[in-house]
């Protein structure tokens, strides 16, 4: 699997491009999981806004800060680190855009624990990101699997679709997603 085969825009309900995630992303976030072991992991996405702030555009997928907690079917980020990262790219305009992890040989589909820790990030006054991103690679090497979701204002979750040229790529229907109303994977 390559950086190039992965999805590079993923296209709102309304089907304009809402995010785009490059191969330089995707060459980071695929060494990230290949160095984690059947384990879950993941990190932060930083970039910007572009074209009158209607796409975002991820920059960069750090990895896991040293203080999280990886297991075969959960991952709980952890801080150590992660504001001086930050703060490195905010000179550069670049900023938090949101959260991006792996679900190892499973589904792409957000857990209620994923819901949730998003959520409270939206909902947080410290990453100033009222409409994170959350980005879920799962699948197999076979079969891989890509959720993007945006988190609104309102606490609605939408799934973003990706029209990749690649036939191994589920093309994601789109619905809004509320606490209860979703087959919670098991943690």
């Amino acid at each position: 699997m390559s950086p190039a085969s992965m999805p590079h825009e993923f296209f709102a309900p309304d089907g304009d491009v809402f995010a785009r995630v490059g191969e330089e992303v995707w060459a980071q976030i695929l060494e990230h999981c290949a160095r984690g072991g059947g384990l879950e992991t993941g990190g932060v996405l930083v970039g910007r806004y572009v074209e009158d702030r209607t796409v975002a555009e991820v920059q960069v997928a750090f990895g896991p800060p040293p203080d999280s907690e990886r297991g075969r079917t959960s991952f709980v980020r952890g801080i150590e680190g992660l504001d001086d990262l930050l703060e490195g790219h905010r000179t550069d305009g670049a900023y938090y855009l949101g959260e991006w992890h792996h679900h190892p040989n499973t589904s792409a589909r957000p857990s209620a624990r994923d819901l949730a820790e998003i959520r409270s990030i939206a909902d947080s006054d410290e990453y100033a990101c009222p409409e994170p991103l959350l980005l879920i690679f799962g699948g197999s090497i076979r079969a891989p699997e890509v959720t993007l979701c945006l988190v609104q204002r309102d606490g609605v979750v939408l799934e973003m679709a990706s029209r990749g040229d690649v036939t191994t790529w589920r093309l994601l229907e789109f619905f809004d997603w509320r606490v209860g109303s979703i087959n919670e994977r098991e943690e």
